[in-house]
């Protein structure tokens, strides 16, 4: 559980995934123009270097960060730090759940889809759509930028607010 609880989203593991997102690109944001290595991501976060990798090449797809030209397993952002937001970190925990229903309905669904289920999916898509856009709406008004609180790029331990 985290210091805050998940009343942001209701949905724990949802919560923790954009937690994690936010924590990592809260690292780039505070270390800024600098790289960064998984080593160095897996000392910062405690989590393993397997789901910082490929939770750094999803931020690459993403285009929120970039390999390092010269460097194997070492990104940098792409873009300016003022210019990561919130909204960024969700889109990219969001992307990563539709790849994840995608492989999983390919593994289920072997004969064609019943109409009922698809009318079903259609309606779900639609009404989670609208959710998002509010969503994205809101979290855009946070900047990461709020993160770069020292040089020594400490993850502040209290809630985020506006900047």
């Amino acid at each position: 559980m985290h210091p805050h609880g998940n009343d942001i989203l209701g949905n724990d593991a949802l919560y923790s995934q954009l937690y994690l997102v936010t924590e990592v690109l809260g690292k780039f944001v505070s270390r800024a123009p600098r790289a960064l290595t998984v080593e160095q991501l897996e000392q910062e976060t405690g989590r393993s270097a397997k789901e910082l990798f490929k939770l750094c090449k999803r931020l690459c797809q993403e285009q929120l960060l970039q390999p390092h030209p010269e460097q194997p397993q070492c990104w940098q952002l792409s873009s300016g730090v003022g210019t990561v937001t919130l909204e960024d970190a969700f889109r990219c925990v969001i992307a990563e759940r539709r790849a994840r229903v995608r492989t999983d309905r390919k593994k289920t669904n072997t004969q064609p889809a019943a109409r009922m289920q698809r009318e079903i999916d259609l309606l779900v898509t639609q009404a989670a759509m609208g959710i998002n856009q509010n969503v994205f709406q809101y979290l855009r008004q946070f900047s990461l930028d709020c993160l770069k609180v020292s040089a020594g790029g400490m993850f502040p331990q209290q809630k985020l607010s506006f900047c």
